[in-house]
C-alpha cells in the first residue's frame, strides 16, 4: 500500500511541474506581447518627437532675422526685471474709461526699433503669428511657465526695450506674481496699473486697477517685435505706444 502511496504523490508532482511550466509558458508569450507593443510605443514617441523637431526647425527658419538692439559692452551682466515692493507711482494712472487721468504718464518714452506705425491684425494673424513664435520659444528657452525660462526669455528679448541706461520704467514691476500685484493695486486709486512678467506664457500682464476689482490683460509679443493685448486685433510698435493707446 505505501507503494502506491509514493507512486500516488510522484504522480501528482509531476503532474503539479507540467501544468506549472505551461502556465510559465502562457505567461512569457503574454509577457513577449506586451514587450512588443511598448517597444512600438516608444518607436511611436520617438517618430513624433522627430517631427516635433522638425516643424520647430523649419519654423525657426522662417523667423525674422531682424536682431534686437545691442547692449552697450559694458552692460555684459544684464540684471535680472526687479522685484518692486514699493507702491505705484501716481504719474502711472489712466481711467476706466480709457482716457488720460489727473496725471500723464512719464515723460521719458521707451526707444523702440524703426518700425511700421501701429496697425491691425485679425484675430487668426495673431493667434498664428504667436503659435509659431511660441513653438521657437519653447525649443530655445523651455517651458513657459517656468519662472527661469521666462526671465532668460526677458533678458535675452525684452531688456533693451523696458530698461533704459540701467533702470525700469515705474510702471514696470517685473516678476511679481499675480497675487502680489493686486496686493500692490489695492493701495492704490483706480486707473493705476502695472506691467509684470507673465506667470504662465512669454509675455507680459497689465494688471490694472478698475472700481471692482483688479482685471488682468495678457501682453504678447508678434514676430514682428510689436506687442498687442490678448483679445485686441490692434498691435503697437511699443509697450509705451501700447499704455498711450
Amino acid at each position: 500500500m505505501n507503494k502506491y502511496r509514493q507512486a500516488a504523490l510522484l504522480i501528482q508532482r509531476r503532474f503539479r511541474g507540467y501544468v506549472g511550466r505551461k502556465h510559465f509558458k502562457q505567461l512569457k508569450s503574454i509577457s513577449q506581447i506586451y514587450k512588443n507593443e511598448v517597444n512600438q510605443f516608444c518607436a511611436n514617441i520617438e517618430d513624433i518627437n522627430s517631427q516635433m523637431i522638425q516643424t520647430l526647425t523649419r519654423l525657426s527658419d522662417k523667423l525674422p532675422v531682424k536682431a534686437v538692439p545691442s547692449v552697450n559692452p559694458e552692460d555684459d551682466h544684464r540684471p535680472r526685471p526687479p522685484v518692486r515692493e514699493s507702491s505705484l507711482n501716481s504719474s502711472s494712472q489712466i481711467n476706466n474709461t480709457g482716457m488720460a487721468g489727473r496725471h500723464s504718464l512719464p515723460a521719458t518714452k521707451m526707444a523702440s526699433p524703426p518700425t511700421t506705425p501701429t496697425s491691425t491684425l485679425t484675430t487668426n494673424q495673431l493667434m498664428v503669428d504667436y503659435d509659431s513664435l511660441l513653438s521657437y520659444l519653447t525649443l530655445k528657452y523651455g517651458s513657459p511657465g517656468e519662472r527661469e525660462s521666462c526671465l532668460k526669455w526677458f533678458r535675452d528679448t525684452q531688456y533693451p526695450y523696458v530698461c533704459h541706461k540701467g533702470t525700469f520704467p515705474s510702471w514696470f514691476h517685473g516678476n511679481i506674481t499675480r497675487h502680489r500685484a493686486e496686493e500692490l493695486l489695492s493701495k492704490q486709486s483706480v486707473g493705476c496699473f502695472l506691467i509684470r512678467l507673465s506667470e504662465s506664457r512669454f509675455g507680459f500682464s497689465l494688471s490694472f486697477r478698475a472700481e471692482d476689482r483688479c482685471r488682468h490683460y495678457m501682453i504678447n509679443q508678434l514676430k514682428n517685435l510689436k506687442y498687442n493685448v490678448i483679445g485686441e486685433a490692434k498691435v503697437h510698435k511699443s509697450l509705451d505706444e501700447l499704455l498711450l493707446y
